[in-house]
C-alpha cells in the first residue's frame, strides 16, 4: 500500500506550481500590468520547461529517475523560498524560470519512476490505474495551490504563500527519499513470488499495445487541451477583475476546474476501450466547448463556477488520452514521455500569449471563443480518424477480450 504514497508527489509540487501561477497573476493585476504582461508569467515558465524537458528526455532513464526527481523536489523549495523574499517584477520572472527547471526535473522522471514502483516487488504494471492517480494527483494539488493561495493572499499577503510552498515542496523531498526504495529491486524477494504475481496480476498495457499507435493524435488533442487550461489560468485574473470577484473567488473557481479535471481523471479507472472509440471523446470535448462559451459569456461567479466544472471535465478526459496514447507502447514511452512534456511547455507559451495578443485589442473573452473553434476542429478530426480506423480497433477488441 505504501507505494501508493507517490501519488502525493505530484499534488504537492502541482500545488506549489498552481500557487505560484496564481500569486503572480494577482500581484501583476494590483499592480496595473497589461494583459500581455499577465499573461506572460506561464509562456516564461512554460517555453524554459520545454527547453529542460528535451535536455532531460536524452539523460533521464529507469535508473536515475529517482534522483532526479528529489532534486527537483529540493530545487523547488529553495525557489520559493526565493519568491518569498521578491519585491520586484524583474526578479520574479528570473524566479518564475528556475521554477520551470525544478519541475521538469520533477515530472518527466517522475512518470517513468511510477512506472517503475508500479513493477516494485514483483507487481504488474496496470497502466490505466497509473494514469488515474497521476491524473488525479496532480489535478488536485494544482486546485488546491490557487485554492489555499487565494485565502493566504486575502489574510496574511502574498509573502506567506511562498513560505508555505517550501513546506510543500520539503514534504515531496522527504517522501521520495523514504520512499524511492520502491523503485528499486530488492535482492531478498524470491524470483518465484515475482513470476506468480506477474502472471496473475492485470496486464491491461500488453492488451493495449496491440492496438494502433495513436500517439500521433494524442499530441494533437493533448496540445489543445493544454492550450485551453493555460489560457483559462493565464486570463482569468482579469476576467475577475472586470466583474469584481475576490481573489478568494477566483482562486476557488480556478481550482473547481482542476478539481472536477482531477476526479473525472479518477473516473476513468476503470476505462477499457473508450480512448479508440468515435463517439465519447466527442461527448467530452463538448463539455470543453461549452465550458469555454460560458467562461466568455459569464458576468458572474456562479456562471463562472460552471464554466470551470464543464472544463475540468473536457480537460481530465483529454489529459487522460494524451498520457495513455503515450505509454500504451512501452518500446517508445520514454521518448513520447518526451515529447508530451514538449508540447505542455508549447502550449504554455502559444495559448497564453496568443491570447493576451487577442484579448489586448478584441476584449478578453475572444480567446475563450477562438480556443472553443480549435476544441471543436479537433474533436471532428479525432472522431474521422476514430472511424477511419474503427475495423481495425473492433478486431483488437476482439482479440484482448476488453
Amino acid at each position: 500500500m505504501t507505494r501508493f504514497l507517490i501519488y502525493l508527489f505530484p499534488a504537492l509540487i502541482d500545488m506549489v506550481l498552481g500557487s505560484v501561477i496564481f500569486v503572480c497573476g494577482q500581484r501583476l493585476v494590483a499592480s496595473g500590468a497589461p494583459l500581455w504582461i499577465l499573461t506572460a508569467v506561464i509562456p516564461a515558465w512554460a517555453g524554459t520547461y520545454v527547453v529542460a524537458s528535451l535536455i532531460l528526455g536524452r539523460i533521464v532513464n529507469s535508473h536515475n529517475c529517482a534522483r532526479f526527481v528529489l532534486t527537483g523536489c529540493l530545487f523547488l523549495g529553495v525557489i520559493s523560498f526565493g519568491f518569498s523574499l521578491c519585491d520586484n517584477f524583474i526578479g520574479m520572472f528570473a524566479l518564475v524560470l528556475g521554477m520551470a527547471v525544478s519541475t521538469s526535473l520533477f515530472f518527466l522522471p517522475f512518470q517513468i519512476f511510477m512506472k517503475q514502483v508500479e513493477h516494485g516487488h514483483g507487481g504488474a504494471p496496470n497502466l490505466v490505474r497509473s494514469i488515474s492517480l497521476y491524473t488525479l494527483s496532480w489535478s488536485l494539488g494544482i486546485a488546491a495551490g490557487p485554492f489555499i493561495a487565494g485565502f493566504i493572499y486575502g489574510h496574511l499577503g502574498w509573502e506567506w504563500c511562498y513560505r508555505i510552498n517550501v513546506v510543500f515542496a520539503l514534504a515531496a523531498a522527504f517522501g521520495i527519499w523514504m520512499l524511492k526504495h520502491h523503485a528499486e529491486h530488492t535482492p531478498h524477494e524470491d524470483p518465484a513470488d515475482i513470476a506468480a504475481a506477474k502472471k496473475t496480476a492485470p496486464r491491461l498495457i500488453d492488451k493495449f499495445s496491440k492496438f494502433p499507435d495513436l500517439t500521433w493524435l494524442g499530441w494533437i488533442c493533448g496540445g489543445v487541451c493544454c492550450a485551453v487550461v493555460q489560457i483559462v489560468f493565464a486570463t482569468f485574473p482579469e476576467q475577475g477583475k472586470r466583474f469584481v470577484i475576490t481573489t478568494e473567488q477566483q482562486g476557488m473557481i480556478i481550482a473547481t476546474m482542476y478539481a472536477m479535471q482531477g476526479f473525472v481523471g479518477l473516473g476513468l479507472i476503470f476505462s477499457r476501450r473508450w480512448m479508440y472509440l468515435p463517439l465519447k471523446p466527442v461527448l467530452f470535448g463538448l463539455f470543453g466547448i461549452a465550458g469555454l462559451v460560458l467562461m466568455g459569456l459569464g458576468n458572474n461567479v456562479w456562471c463562472f463556477f460552471l464554466a470551470a466544472a464543464c472544463i475540468g471535465v473536457y480537460s481530465g478526459s483529454f489529459f487522460f488520452y494524451f498520457v495513455f496514447h503515450a505509454l500504451v507502447h512501452p518500446e517508445n514511452a520514454p521518448r513520447n514521455i518526451s515529447i508530451n512534456e514538449v508540447i505542455v511547455g508549447i502550449a504554455g507559451v502559444c495559448g497564453p500569449v496568443a491570447a493576451g495578443q487577442i484579448g489586448g485589442h478584441y476584449g478578453v473573452a475572444i480567446p475563450y471563443y477562438v480556443v472553443a473553434g480549435f476544441v471543436c476542429a479537433t474533436i471532428i478530426f479525432q472522431f474521422a480518424t476514430n472511424m477511419r480506423m474503427k475495423s481495425q480497433v473492433q478486431l483488437c477488441l476482439q482479440n484482448s477480450g476488453l
